[in-house]
């Protein structure tokens, strides 16, 4: 999954153009909550995002990532924190002002390994986003997660995310603040035992735009 992602990477930046319409990029705080339903596995704790976007035509590639570290809920009776990170490539293409497909994929990976298992999936989805003014913007996207890869063996028939957000800034559309939300839910099955994964991701972080 890692090399798929990097060659996503790849084509991104080589089929963005010199004259490119614009380059964003921002950071801020994400906090993220983990959990394996069935087992009883809950994690929550903050951490650091990372996103860069880039636009041209109807083309839309953008790529994230985010670090947090993570503590287990007491009543699970676990006590060692892990280190959480994920990143995130979509695609997209705007079919309307409004609304475009995305395509892309994401790798996580939680240390310790024995804690939970890492996974790499794809994405195909759509994506609404739409104009508040000169001074704002909402957008909604959601995705289906075909054939999620799972360290720890397993399979899953069905996966999904969905995300909210929103930005506010100058006129100009140079600098804003965003502020996002994500959830994720994997219905992973290990020897036909049903061991689903959710994960929440909050996020606010300062753009710049180029």
């Amino acid at each position: 999954m890692k090399r798929a992602l990097v060659g996503l990477a790849a084509i991104a930046v080589f089929a963005i153009p010199l004259d490119a319409q614009s380059l964003r990029l921002a950071v801020g705080v994400a906090g993220v909550s983990f959990s394996e339903v069935s087992e009883g596995l809950q994690y929550d704790g903050a951490g650091g995002n990372a996103m860069i976007d880039f636009r041209f035509g109807k083309f839309m590639v953008q790529g994230e990532g985010y670090v947090a570290r993570l503590v287990p809920d007491p009543e699970t009776g676990l006590t060692e924190e892990v280190d959480f990170r994920q990143i995130d490539v979509r695609i997209a293409y705007f079919i309307s002002p409004a609304l475009a497909i995305q395509i892309g994929g994401s790798g996580r990976e939680v240390k310790p390994e024995n804690s939970t298992t890492n996974v790499g999936y794809g994405r195909i989805g759509l994506i609404s986003e739409n104009r508040l003014g000169s001074i704002a913007r909402i957008w909604v996207r959601g995705a289906y997660l075909p054939s999620p890869k799972f360290s720890g063996g397993g399979s899953a028939d069905f996966a999904f995310e969905i995300g909210l957000g929103t930005w506010i800034g100058t006129s100009n559309g140079r600098f804003g603040a965003r502020i996002e939300y994500d959830f994720q839910r994997i219905d992973r099955q290990v020897k036909d035992v049903d061991v689903p994964q959710q994960m929440m991701v909050a996020r606010l972080s300062f753009e710049v735009g180029f």
